[in-house]
């Protein structure tokens, strides 16, 4: 078997395949996931006045939704809702199949071929009529991109009502939860780990307990072995995306060795793959 890979992120829940330990299963790697950030809904009531308007008619003519967590916060807010009378916006065929396993689901989700927010936003400005209210479901971490398409394709503030539906929090106890991933792979500590980061909002969160464990310096230090550091693990870091990698290096001081070209399961694969052979 391969090095172990510490995938910092929830895989997919049961009965679903996650589709990043599937992948590096299959090229020999060991992957564990870890979950980092924990989701809080919010604004539950609020959503639900939303839907269920007057005479159970909504109050917006489209949804949308760009995340699996915004799917689960309409979920919460009324099992009874006829979501099938709404129009969604969803931002891929992730978020869509989600939408679709909704008690009484939508029959009428666009824009799931965008793979992106502001892609999806340019779709909903030719997509939607003028005069459509439009109700955008947030986290605490959405970027202005898709507001401020929509809005100025649109004519306005007044089309797009955001509301906020959910937070991410770092997990509790992430030292702890990290050793007992750490004892449950039977490391033997000789070969290094592979640790993937998949967010910089996670690493932040995460990347003290790690170092606690594993060396993941950069730079000058990291040809410094003092006698504590000797006694960590070797460690090897990938970031799923740019904006993460640079995160890494600029404000937390690790060492990124790989991105791969695209967000996705099989191209990290073959980017770890790819680097175990240099």
């Amino acid at each position: 078997m391969g090095p172990h890979v510490l995938l910092l992120r929830e895989p997919s829940p049961p009965p679903e395949t996650d589709r990043y330990e599937a992948a590096l299963s299959r090229a020999s790697f060991r992957p564990h996931s870890l979950p980092v950030l924990e989701t809080v809904l919010e604004n539950l009531e609020s959503l639900s006045r939303i839907f269920r308007g007057s005479d159970d008619q909504c109050t917006v003519d489209g949804v949308i939704v760009t995340s699996a967590r915004a799917v689960d916060a309409c979920a919460r807010a009324g099992v009874d809702i006829d979501w099938g009378k709404v129009r969604f916006y969803a931002v891929g065929p992730a978020t869509a199949a989600q939408l679709a396993r909704l008690p009484h689901p939508p029959r009428d989700v666009r824009g799931t071929e965008s793979g992106t927010a502001e892609r999806l936003a340019h779709y909903i400005v030719q997509d939607a009529k003028r005069g459509d209210k439009l109700l955008y479901l947030t986290g605490d971490k959405n970027r202005d991109t898709l507001p401020r398409v929509v809005q100025g394709g649109l004519g306005g503030e007044e089309v797009l009502q955001e509301l906020r539906v959910y937070a991410t929090r770092g997990v509790e106890n992430i030292e702890h939860k990290l050793a007992c991933a750490l004892e449950d792979a039977a490391d033997d500590g000789c070969e290094p780990w592979w640790i993937v980061f998949f967010a910089p909002s996670s690493a932040a969160h995460v990347t003290p307990a790690l170092r606690v464990y594993f060396s993941l310096e950069m730079g000058e230090t990291s040809d410094i072995i003092t006698e504590e550091k000797s006694l960590l693990r070797r460690a090897r870091v990938a970031a799923i995306g740019p904006t993460t990698g640079e995160y890494l290096r600029e404000e937390a001081g690790v060492r990124v060795e790989v991105v791969p070209d695209t967000p996705r399961a099989d191209s990290l694969t073959l980017a770890l793959v790819k680097a175990q052979l240099v």
